[in-house]
């Protein structure tokens, strides 16, 4: 009976995280390069074998999370007509500057800093083969060719860093649509299209989706508090003085 109280509460633990991510991708629909998380649980051979162990210590009843993972289907591509509004496209990342690690990321709504480079909104330097690219003071018209290269009124000043993740499950999550994994090794083969300029990538999530998961998920956690509720009454009802007497 004590097993059925930890289970119900993994069930309402497991739902609670699965509200958690599904609020945190609905906060972050509006975020360009936004990537949709989700939660995956244990499969239904490890409950079972769970369920047949022996010993009381042989695991647990119940729902466990096995892990949260990132959904990198591209979002829709949303026509700005602003020239540092970038899309990568098929499965190319642009490369940033982080802090003593290379950043990757789908966001390319860029803009220019002070010092005439291209950067994103958080500051991180948007890198090109040869380093961060930068557009000469006086520019009036700035282009980038569908493999990457960067004009500035007609004169090519660089060609932009991209990437191909071939498993995005390898890349750790610093931001909203920010990313770290291993250093860049993989560019998209030459002749190859994979950026659209004027055109913002955004988040590929779902709200209608989104939010009959909600649903279903809080009607999880209300069976499983209900459940655990039962269970509590009855271990009351069978402690209780007098209960069992004749």
């Amino acid at each position: 009976m004590i097993r059925g109280l930890y289970s119900a509460a993994t069930g309402m633990n497991a739902g609670s995280l699965r509200q958690d991510v599904i609020a945190e991708n609905l906060a972050h629909y509006n975020v360009p390069g936004y990537r949709q998380q989700d939660v995956v649980f244990e499969s239904f051979q490890t409950f079972l074998n769970n369920a047949l162990s022996p010993t009381l210590d042989g695991g647990l009843l119940g729902t466990t999370p096995a892990q949260v993972f990132f959904n990198f289907t591209p979002g829709p591509l949303k026509f700005t007509g602003n020239p540092l509004d970038l899309a990568a496209v098929n499965d190319a990342f642009f490369v940033l500057e982080g802090r003593g690690q290379p950043v990757f990321t789908r966001d390319g709504a860029f803009q220019i800093n002070a010092a005439g480079e291209i950067v994103n909104a958080s500051g991180l330097r948007v890198l090109g083969d040869g380093g961060p690219i930068v557009i000469p003071q006086g520019t009036r018209q700035i282009q980038v060719s569908a493999d990457g290269f960067v004009f500035a009124d007609g004169q090519q000043i660089g060609r932009l860093q991209l990437e191909i993740i071939e498993n995005p499950a390898v890349l750790q999550r610093i931001g909203p649509a920010l990313f770290t994994g291993p250093p860049p090794n993989n560019p998209p083969a030459a002749g190859t299209t994979v950026v659209e300029q004027g055109f913002r990538e955004e988040s590929n999530v779902e709200p209608v989706s989104e939010m009959a998961s909600m649903i279903a998920t809080l009607r999880f956690y209300d069976a499983s508090e209900r459940a655990l509720r039962s269970i509590s009454d009855a271990i009351r009802l069978q402690t209780q003085p007098g209960q069992n007497a004749l």
